[in-house]
């Protein structure tokens, strides 16, 4: 479970000490993270009136204050090119606001108990698809955990595909038998 992170930690560490200009770990090191810290502060302070259930599913963008400043708005490209919310739709416009960051948005609308929930559904489920050896699963799980450092492709419904990973975990979890590790003699042929 920590080989995803012990990875990016090894890979900024080489781009860094080499100087080779490798841009997403630029951009992670040099704190250019396109205005998430602000939105990871929000959610942490959020988090902070509500800290043992979180403030509830679905509503936490109010405490999201440097999205929901904003006030309704379908896409920013959208909004750039005159296309107004609608006036009705205007009420859900916090319902998707999300914290960037799967953790913190599960830490402010479940606060400590939905989150270790989270953690432990994520860990078992990595480490239930690495034992079961299934290269397909392991890719999903694993790809999705690293994806939900800066943004939430876990919740749903999701316009990230989040029944994908939800798919993957179901997989993870059924009731099949770990492959047993060859004999030495027969990997030695």
């Amino acid at each position: 479970m920590l080989l995803p992170a012990a990875l990016v930690l090894g890979l900024a560490a080489l781009t860094s000490s080499l100087n080779l200009p490798f841009k997403p770990v630029e951009r992670l090191l040099n704190d250019q993270t396109s205005g998430r810290e602000y939105v990871w502060r929000d959610a942490v302070q959020g988090w902070q009136t509500s800290p043992l259930g979180g403030v509830g599913p679905y509503q936490g963008g109010p405490y999201l204050t440097y999205l929901f400043k904003d006030g309704c708005q379908l896409t920013p490209t959208l909004t750039r090119n005159g296309v107004a919310c609608p006036e009705n739709l205007s009420r859900w416009s916090s319902v998707w606001l999300i914290a960037h960051n799967a953790w913190l948005h599960w830490l402010l609308e479940t606060g400590i108990v939905g989150t270790l929930g989270l953690v432990a559904v994520m860990g078992y489920a990595l480490w239930r698809a690495a034992l079961l050896g299934d290269a397909l699963t392991i890719a999903v799980l694993y790809g999705f955990t690293a994806m939900n450092v800066v943004d939430v492709v876990i919740a749903l419904p999701s316009q990230h595909f989040a029944e994908l990973w939800w798919a993957a975990v179901g997989l993870s979890l059924l009731p099949r038998a770990v492959p047993e590790p060859a004999p030495a003699s027969a990997t030695a042929r």
